[in-house]
């Protein structure tokens, strides 16, 4: 089993992604594009220094912000990404790193944010995710990621209500995803409403599962933490990529939706990656280390 990190460094190598926000563009037209130019090569450079420190303390798995590229997937601000994506000098120190990675066993993933979701049959909404999760796949494949299910695009599909309204939404929202991200996408089992890993499968049976074990332990149908593993870790292999799944225990109690500082315990399996959604990010890590849960 090998441990990822989801998105920042925290204490001494502390990485700073920089943001801006809808109403600062609105309120400095002339400036805008010109700052975004400058977040744009200052995040990509502070992802090779994240990758690097995973290469650095072996940390073989790395979710990459869903915030590197601000506004980028806003009108009018999505025709300055696109140009952005179209230049590819901008983007050659940040791919050669990420292929440094790759080809020493690294993998890498995206998690767009709850208000991508594919389920909702409002067209406006569906609209905006779908042009969010072309983003993701616009940047995984720009930083010459390759376009599989080793390299995924999690989300959530909420909006379970009506379950096969959801069912039906989804099903239509997908047709009209790039191959950049079908080929990439999968989805998670939530920790409310309506989709347990089980109601997933039964659904999307072709669609490899990211088991949260913390959201399984609030929300489940009863079953036993070692058929949940299994079941969802046979839905990846099924295409021969290793499974990718998330863990994280409650900040005060077990049930507690919010997330603890560090981790007390691992699940007693192998055959997944796993990342690790503590607050205290790489420092969890390493602290894991430290009281070797891992098996080498």
């Amino acid at each position: 089993m090998r441990l990822g990190l989801c998105c920042l460094l925290l204490g001494n190598e502390a990485s700073e992604f920089r943001s801006t926000t809808v109403t600062w563009a609105k309120k400095n037209n002339d400036k805008i594009y010109n700052k975004l130019k400058n977040i744009y090569d200052h995040n990509l450079n502070e992802l090779c220094k994240v990758v690097d420190y995973c290469i650095n303390n072996n940390i073989w798995h790395y979710r990459i912000s869903s915030s590197l590229f601000p506004l980028a997937d806003l009108e009018p601000y999505s025709d300055y990404f696109n140009d952005y994506i179209d230049n590819k000098e901008y983007w050659l120190m940040s791919r050669k790193k990420i292929n440094e990675f790759i080809s020493l066993g690294g993998r890498l993933s995206m998690h767009p944010s709850q208000f991508c979701i594919i389920t909702n049959p409002d067209k406006k909404i569906s609209s905006s995710s779908l042009t969010n999760l072309e983003m993701h796949g616009a940047i995984m494949s720009n930083l010459g990621i390759h376009e599989n299910f080793q390299y995924p695009i999690n989300i959530h599909l909420s909006n379970g209500k009506r379950s096969q309204e959801a069912i039906n939404a989804a099903l239509l929202n997908i047709d009209k995803l790039s191959m950049k991200v079908r080929a990439r996408l999968v989805f998670e089992n939530e920790d409310k409403s309506y989709w347990t890993w089980q109601k997933i499968h039964r659904a999307f049976p072709n669609t490899p599962i990211t088991l949260d074990y913390h959201h399984r332990l609030i929300n489940n149908e009863g079953e036993p933490e070692w058929k949940a593993h299994e079941a969802c870790v046979g839905s990846w292999t099924r295409y021969g990529v290793k499974a990718l799944f998330h863990y994280s225990e409650g900040r005060d109690h077990s049930l507690d939706r919010s997330h603890s500082d560090y981790i007390n315990e691992l699940p007693r399996y192998s055959d997944m990656d796993l990342e690790i959604e503590a607050k205290q990010k790489n420092l969890a890590i390493l602290d894991i280390r430290n009281k070797q849960y891992i098996f080498d």
